[in-house]
């Protein structure tokens, strides 16, 4: 059977039988009497050999539209390495002009069953001293002052204390982080060998406009900014 590291060929949700129908008298289902776990042994490698030079240094991994957006607006050197997951590339490892840093472009999320298993491979091949990770943000629903809503989930998500934003309103710090920015957030807290930040952009408002985060590192907080060079200007110190 062809692999799919990428899920592009998943059937939608409405598509897969559930055997609800099939259910017999005690409560096993018949489908289930035939079917095999589905085996998904993938290897997820880079395809040269990482030198020495690239470790211990900040990884930015870009994710999606809004890492595209981002990596083009970057004084970027040629592609280095390739991430590869059954001799598909998933993944481009750039370096800074001033080699300072290294840079990820990821532009599709992998399947789920592949999220842990690339985050374990870029930490454990890159030693990234920090990951500061760029992705789409989850919730595109804003909170506006001036609207109505009977929302209290909503209502209760909105960081009213962020007088930094302007021009977007209240945004609702999200309630999830999903994909390859949970794996690498979650490997980072759980080993805490590295610092992993993530910063949510909303495309749907502005192409290159940061927006506001939950605050993931204390020291640390992702504000909204104007079109900026410079990716210094996504995290700015707390001045608590």
């Amino acid at each position: 059977m062809e692999s799919d590291p990428l899920g592009q060929n998943r059937p939608f949700r409405h598509q897969i039988d559930s055997d609800e129908e099939d259910e017999d008298m005690h409560g096993v289902y018949l489908g289930q009497q035939s079917r095999k776990p589905e085996s998904f042994d993938i290897t997820v490698q880079f395809k040269h050999a990482i030198e020495a030079s690239v470790h211990y240094k900040p990884l930015i991994v870009a994710i999606g539209e809004v890492g595209r957006n981002l990596i083009n607006r970057m004084s970027l050197e040629e592609v280095s390495n390739e991430l590869v997951a059954d001799k598909q590339i998933i993944a481009l490892l750039l370096s800074l002009s001033e080699n300072d840093a290294n840079v990820l472009y990821i532009p599709s999320q992998p399947v789920l069953e592949l999220t842990q298993q690339v985050s374990r491979t870029i930490l454990d091949a890159l030693k990234p001293s920090t990951v500061v990770i760029i992705d789409g943000y989850p919730n595109t629903t804003i909170y506006l002052p001036e609207s109505d809503s009977e929302n209290p989930p909503l209502l209760q998500l909105a960081n009213v204390n962020e007088e930094k934003v302007t021009n977007v309103g209240i945004l609702p710090a999200p309630n999830i982080v999903e994909g390859l920015s949970a794996a690498l957030l979650s490997s980072g807290l759980f080993t805490e060998k590295v610092t992993t930040i993530v910063g949510f952009l909303l495309p749907t408002l502005a192409p290159y406009t940061p927006v506001v985060s939950q605050r993931l590192v204390n020291s640390l907080t992702i504000t909204a900014r104007s079109k900026s060079e410079d990716l210094d200007d996504f995290i700015e110190e707390d001045e608590r």
